[in-house]
């Protein structure tokens, strides 16, 4: 269960760090994706135990039969975005990060942010709040069935760390040193080279 959420988390980070902000998410993923996310030691944020996946992961399995996330050894989470967003919606609302209408929840979501990151990565993630609750209902697609925004809140902020990787927390991976010829890469780097 725990490589599931690893791998929902990362596919989503990586098919939207891919895109433009025309997010397109029949794409997939880059094969060096796994290379990439080596290249900035990013910081861990966790708005779930394991028991609130498996949880929301049965609800998902009950309102979508037709998807069942361990008979997949890779799921394809993007051909279906109504489950990663109901997904994310359910770990947002068991986590407190929504109200009761699910909407997000600024003042939970910027104290969570507050609380998890520290040093360089908590100015980044605090100013990264904003812009993400800005752009996060705005990007919900009209027939979606969970429309909370959590999901395209959550691609949205990881997003803005990945792209805004402090310079101390770029690694000297292989694939980060020989695209650079030895010197540690940009965000605006990365961002040209992904598309």
């Amino acid at each position: 269960m725990a490589n599931v959420f690893f791998v929902l988390t990362c596919l989503g980070l990586l098919v939207n760090i891919a895109s433009s902000d025309d997010m397109d998410c029949t794409r997939p993923p880059p094969p060096q994706w796994r290379e990439e996310m080596k290249c900035c030691k990013m910081p861990g944020m966790k708005h779930r135990d394991f028991s609130t996946g498996r949880d929301c992961m049965k609800e998902i399995e009950d309102a979508h039969p037709e998807f069942e996330f361990k008979r997949h050894h890779h799921p394809k989470p993007f051909g279906n975005n109504n489950i990663t967003q109901c997904f994310e919606q359910c770990v947002y609302k068991k986590s407190s990060l929504l109200d009761g209408d699910n909407k997000l929840n600024s003042t939970a979501i910027r104290e969570d942010v507050t609380k998890q990151l520290t040093g360089v990565w908590k100015e980044v993630g605090v100013k990264l709040v904003d812009e993400c609750l800005e752009t996060a209902q705005k990007k919900v697609a009209e027939n979606a069935e969970c429309k909370s925004g959590s999901f395209e809140f959550k691609m949205c902020f990881l997003r803005g760390l990945f792209m805004n990787c402090p310079a101390e927390s770029w690694t000297d991976s292989m694939l980060n040193l020989s695209i650079n010829n030895g010197k540690p890469r940009s965000s605006n780097t990365l961002a040209i080279e992904l598309r």
